[in-house]
């Protein structure tokens, strides 16, 4: 399936927050928890950004090609059973 960039471009600013507050060597472990509680927070409103009907079908295809894939797997063992 694979993620495409376009998904996630929302949420690149709370991950550059996260990439700054995890590399500045100031902060302290109190303070970088801090910020991923505030960031957290912020995830719903950043959702609202995403094309989630999108995402949805993208990921049910690949479930559904998981399952096809799992079934077919299951079958082949049963017909052709591995010595």
């Amino acid at each position: 399936m694979g993620i495409v960039p376009e998904w996630l471009a929302p949420l690149d600013e709370l991950f550059d927050g996260l990439e700054t507050a995890l590399q500045d060597q100031g902060k302290t472990d109190v303070e970088v928890i801090e910020w991923i509680e505030a960031a957290a927070r912020q995830f719903p409103d950043q959702f609202e950004n995403m094309d989630l009907e999108f995402i949805a079908h993208r990921l049910e295809a690949a479930m559904s090609a998981a399952v096809q894939a799992g079934i077919q797997r299951a079958t082949s063992k049963t017909v052709n059973p591995e010595p």
